[in-house]
């Protein structure tokens, strides 16, 4: 697959639009890894930051569920302009802060802080 499987449909809210996308990629990641990039909305869709973050938060997740390495820095040049967005960074420095943390790792929040420009 080269580009995100679903369009933007004015019709779906928000919510559902955004569900649509993740449930489209974990899906893929259920029969095998994906190429989180052919996930994605393109850069001009109206929810593209939103989409992107999150599905770098899904993928986070579904990399640290696998004990496999993961940096959320890795992810800046497939959604730059989530991590352009303070909010949609915050929400994914947490994110790796939150899985770190889970699996034991000595991470401080300052660190985030410094690396990203945000609170977690």
């Amino acid at each position: 697959m080269s580009e995100a499987p679903i369009e933007h449909t004015a019709s779906l809210s928000v919510e559902a639009e955004l569900e649509a996308f993740v449930a489209a990629y974990e899906a893929a990641l259920a029969h095998g890894a994906a190429e989180l990039e052919h996930y994605l909305p393109p850069t001009e869709h109206p929810r593209h930051v939103e989409i992107a973050a999150e599905l770098v938060r899904v993928d986070l997740e579904w990399r640290s569920s696998r004990n496999e390495e993961f940096s959320l820095d890795s992810y800046r040049s497939l959604a730059p302009a989530a991590f352009d967005d303070a909010d949609a960074r915050a929400a994914m420095a947490f994110e790796e802060y939150r899985l770190r943390r889970a699996n034991g790792e000595a991470v401080e929040r300052t660190d985030y802080e410094q690396r990203f420009r945000v609170d977690v």
